[in-house]
């Protein structure tokens, strides 16, 4: 019998898909990094696959069908596939890594493509998976602009910070995964 873990892995390309002892989200054009810390099963991918100009670069192309229209093509650093080591429900975690500026649109933009992979993995597997989604901009430091549009969680005081529309922020060096695995 097949899990969620085991469908995502088995219907993404593992051109996209990271070691399985990746613990390091980096973004390179910024130079932001924070350390991920877990104990349960993950899978780690990267659709950002950034404007690389080698030999290479067609067969890297996420969205070979879309035309160059500016926003068409967003998505975010990372998409972490994940279970809650309690009970196994499936999570994904969107993830952008930011220095300063504002991550939500790259967040919303990567929601739709994860809604589209989670309904492809279904239809592929004959399975009904229906993962809780959240939103994680990873930010250096917050701009004065985003900084009253948040409000803390309550697990780590300053850590990880909402908004009205339940995407968070965290900020710092570390993201503990089980912090974000709450319904």
């Amino acid at each position: 019998m097949s899990d969620f873990l085991t469908d995502v892995e088995g219907c993404l390309h593992p051109f996209y898909k990271k070691p399985s002892n990746f613990k390091r989200l980096e973004e390179a054009k910024s130079g932001t990094s924070v350390t991920l810390i877990t104990e349960g099963r993950y899978l780690v991918y990267s659709f950002d696959t950034g404007g690389s100009n080698d030999s290479q670069s067609e067969k890297k192309e996420l969205f070979p069908f879309f035309s160059q229209k500016p926003k068409l093509r967003r998505v975010c650093d990372y998409v972490i596939f994940c279970t809650r080591k309690s009970d196994d429900m499936p999570f994904v975690l969107i993830i952008e890594l930011k220095t300063k500026g504002n991550p939500i649109p790259q967040l919303w933009a990567t929601k739709q493509f994860v809604d589209f992979l989670i309904n492809r993995v279904n239809a592929a597997c004959n399975s009904n998976y229906q993962p809780e989604i959240k939103k994680i901009g990873l930010l250096e430091a917050m701009s004065s602009n985003l900084s009253g549009k948040y409000r803390s969680s309550g697990t780590r005081p300053g850590k990880i910070l909402f908004d009205d529309k339940n995407i968070a922020c965290v900020m710092g060096e570390k993201l503990v995964i089980a912090d974000c695995l709450t319904p």
